[in-house]
């Protein structure tokens, strides 16, 4: 993985690009890595979007649309309440792409929903493309929830929906096994209280980050203080750290919490950043009984849900 300024992205891309997929969103940072990249080494781009999502995009999609404009490019209409017509949509844009030993690929990962993004992710694997030339990219966060200064008023979404298991980790529960949900936790302890409470697993281990991504270090804090609550609530519970600047070494964490568990269904819940959840997505591709699971927000924060940082990571996965 290797870490850029922003302003330096434009000398990032030494080899030419055959494909860069990008994520429309509320957020803003959903333009940071567009506005700063060569597009004069980008052969293609495509910009994914929940259309439902739209009314709160502030023009975003529209700004970033015009941005990549300047190839050829497409856009990919998703709905967040649709995972199976989203995953059978991108299914069918990747089964158009003639894949050569030396495609190159990028995925601008920061603003993707974590269902689709995993699913994006499998897709991938599905597809058989050279993962040597796989590049995944995220801008960071300055701050999450800016308009608030008080940490203890902070906040990202309310309510929440259905839990889904994500299309292509179903994994395999056995009836005969206990089962152990792994959450990786952010900063919204109410999605994570629906889970614990609908699964009513025999064990509970929630991960907390040992860094941050953020410029803002207040963000640690943060997530220490949701942690915290839920560990409180959930007194059976075990806990455990892992770094979210990583993806190796998250992934590697992941692995050595899990290795006493075998003997139990694995559910896991990816509600951290997209550099850890792209960690769980590996491990459960590596491990075909883990199942991923979501639970899509009632709410969002679309007004102060985060401000862009001044940094992007690039980095691969070969491991598969």
């Amino acid at each position: 993985m290797k870490t850029l300024n922003l302003n330096d992205l434009r000398t990032a891309i030494t080899n030419k690009i055959n494909l860069f997929i990008f994520s429309a969103s509320f957020e803003d940072r959903c333009l940071s890595i567009a506005s700063n990249i060569d597009f004069g080494m980008v052969e293609e781009a495509v910009v994914f979007m929940n259309e439902d999502q739209v009314p709160f995009f502030k023009q975003n999609e529209v700004n970033l649309i015009k941005i990549v404009s300047c190839v050829k490019y497409s856009v990919i209409k998703l709905h967040s309440e649709k995972p199976i017509e989203n995953a059978k949509k991108i299914l069918d844009f990747f089964s158009r792409i003639e894949k050569k030993d030396d495609f190159r690929l990028a995925i601008d990962i920061t603003t993707f929903t974590h269902e689709t993004l995993l699913v994006l992710y499998r897709i991938i694997f599905l597809s058989h493309f050279n993962l040597a030339f796989v590049d995944f990219w995220y801008n960071n966060a300055e701050v999450y929830s800016y308009l608030e200064t008080d940490n203890a008023k902070k906040w990202l979404s309310v309510g929440n929906k259905e839990i889904r298991s994500i299309f292509g980790y179903s994994g395999f529960m056995s009836p005969l096994k206990r089962d152990i949900l792994v959450v990786l936790v952010g900063f919204e302890p109410e999605r994570t209280q629906k889970l614990i409470n609908t699964f009513e697993p025999s064990e509970i281990l929630l991960g907390v980050g040992s860094d941050s991504c953020t410029d803002d270090n207040s963000a640690i804090q943060l997530n220490r203080m949701k942690h915290h609550e839920l560990v409180q609530t959930y007194m059976h519970s075990r806990t455990f750290e892992f770094p979210v600047t990583s993806f190796k070494d998250s992934k590697s964490t992941i692995e050595r919490e899990l290795i006493d568990y075998t003997d139990f269904n694995i559910i896991i819940a990816p509600m951290n950043n997209k550099i850890t959840s792209l960690a769980v997505a590996q491990f459960a591709i590596e491990h075909s009984d883990v199942q991923l699971c979501y639970v899509p927000a009632a709410y969002y924060n679309h007004e102060g849900y985060s401000k862009p940082g001044s940094k992007c990571r690039i980095f691969q996965n070969t491991n598969i």
